[in-house]
């Protein structure tokens, strides 16, 4: 299973490049989930979804807030695959399938109904969200973040990336999770 207390994160997060590995950790909490509920562990389950919902809400909300105005206004040329349209689009999407699939989750462990679930059906409908979230995140490391990390100034960065610190340190407090730091 994977160890969410040895979970290693930068003790700061230096570049938005760094940013990213906050999906791998949501991704990998993805497949501790899917492995619980093909042992039947719904509860497992429910916790490895739950911990991976925050996480992408985190970040999401990081990059609406943060830094797509920093993106919109300091970006000259924005190539057209790193649209702001596309980007909130896809926002959009994650959050009503991640939303969907926790709520469908909680059904599960609330009515003790996991013998029923068709692990199959529901696996089919996670293919087309982690489809989706491994091409925003692709979309996030080749144009969001490599673009802020390339045109944004020393003071300006280090400001967005200390409230993203303060604001991933809280949630990981929350969360109840003491991780080491890379």
């Amino acid at each position: 299973m994977f160890d969410y207390m040895g979970t290693k994160l930068p003790v700061k997060f230096r570049s938005f490049s760094e940013l990213y590995k906050i999906n791998q950790i949501a991704g990998q909490l993805f497949i501790e989930h899917q492995i619980a509920c093909m042992f039947g562990f719904w509860d497992e389950a429910l916790h490895a979804m739950e911990m991976m919902y925050e996480l992408r809400m985190q970040n999401i909300n990081n990059e609406e807030e943060l830094l797509l105005p920093i993106y919109q206004s300091e970006i000259m040329e924005i190539p057209q695959g790193g649209a702001i349209k596309f980007l909130l689009r896809e926002y959009e999407l994650i959050k009503k399938k991640l939303n969907s699939i926790v709520r469908n989750n909680s059904n599960i462990v609330l009515n003790n109904s996991g013998n029923e679930v068709n692990l199959v059906k529901l696996f089919e409908d996670y293919h087309s969200v982690k489809d989706l979230l491994d091409h925003h995140d692709a979309r996030d490391r080749v144009f969001l973040y490599k673009l802020l990390d390339e045109n944004l100034n020393k003071e300006k960065r280090e400001l967005i990336l200390r409230e993203i610190n303060v604001r991933h340190d809280k949630l990981m407090r929350k969360l109840g999770c003491r991780y080491e730091y890379a």
